[in-house]
């Protein structure tokens, strides 16, 4: 009975002196200069403290999220200061506002120090770490894969089509931001690899308003419209067609697209009581096309039929209905039907 008795206390002391040895009882070296333990130039690294472990191993997580993203947001500073062209400007500024960190996305594949418990202080310390070559391996995939969008979208610039093309090029920015997004935070991890291996594909991205620039300054237009006296419709399409980025010119010669208009009445005359009655059942139309092909067709009408005393009035009226008609409609006809 003796010795089972001081075989059990042996054990029971074997096992405190095992506990207490999973604690360190000396501050770690990480603590106090965790440079020279996990040095920025190897390692992305964040030290966390709190009143558990839990919460310590948290705010260690949070301290890396607080790191990055604020080297985010100092690569997107520099890269502001060095731009030169508005429309890279515009885009570098839409990437400030949409570039976050995700904890899901970019925290992938932490570690951790042992905790430490400081007895003087009551509070918890950890540090969560991970090797700039991990973490640019476990982030690769995601710009990879960025990248084939954004050269999917790319390689899909119609060629037969300027306007179809100048349209495209919305999707392939939105791409190019999301590539450029990637990017920017690889370039966080680790910058040397990022201009190795993405070079080119930055250039090609710096190129892109440039070259929507060049297929906007393609697409001319002349405008040409039927029963217009008072030319109302003519400034109309004239404002709607700059606004979907046509340059509207003065002569034909000097346009690549025509933009041929007819109002049609649909004029009745009626009398009623000895008056003459005039009706418009007025029918617009338009066609849009090259050389080649017509490949934009619109047709507006009214409601109502629009009745006068007097033609002139009748007539009035009508072009003031359609012009409000086309005003709502045509934009975003075209728009749809451009991108198809």
């Amino acid at each position: 009975m003796k010795e089972s008795f001081y075989t059990i206390s042996a054990g029971i002391f074997l096992c405190l002196i095992f506990s207490c040895s999973s604690i360190p009882t000396e501050a770690p070296e990480w603590i106090y200069n965790k440079e020279t333990v996990y040095p920025s130039f190897s390692y992305i690294s964040g030290l966390g403290d709190g009143e558990t472990k839990e919460i310590a191993k948290n705010n260690a997580v949070a301290e890396i999220s607080r790191y990055l993203q604020t080297s985010v947001d100092s690569v997107i500073r520099t890269e502001l200061n060095t731009e030169k062209s508005e429309e890279g400007y515009r885009s570098s500024q839409k990437i400030s506002r949409n570039v976050t960190v995700s904890s899901k996305t970019t925290l992938s594949g932490l570690s951790y120090t042992q905790s430490y418990f400081n007895k003087s202080e009551k509070r918890w310390y950890c540090l969560a770490y991970i090797s700039r070559e991990k973490a640019w391996n476990l982030y690769q995939p995601e710009i990879e894969q960025s990248k084939m969008s954004f050269y999917a979208f790319y390689n899909k610039i119609p060629k037969d089509n300027l306007i179809k093309a100048y349209q495209w090029y919305q999707k392939v920015q939105d791409a190019a931001d999301d590539f450029l997004e990637k990017l920017v935070f690889a370039s966080v991890i680790d910058s040397d690899k990022e201009r190795v291996f993405y070079i080119s594909d930055r250039l090609k991205i710096s190129e892109l308003a440039s070259e929507k620039v060049l297929v906007k300054d393609k697409i001319s237009v002349f405008i040409e419209v039927r029963n217009d006296d008072s030319d109302l419709i003519q400034a109309e399409l004239t404002k709607i067609l700059s606004d979907l980025n046509f340059q509207v010119k003065n002569s034909k010669n000097l346009a690549k697209y025509i933009a041929s208009a007819n109002l049609d009445f649909k004029e009745q005359e009626t009398v009623d009581d000895g008056d003459l009655i005039f009706n418009e059942s007025p029918v617009f139309s338009l066609a849009i096309y090259d050389s080649s092909d017509s490949f934009y067709r619109y047709v507006a009408t009214i409601e109502k039929k629009i009745i006068s005393f007097s033609q002139k009035d009748a007539r009035k009226k009508a072009v003031k209905a359609i012009c409000e008609i086309i005003k709502k409609e045509l934009k975003e006809d075209f728009t749809v039907k451009m991108a198809d």
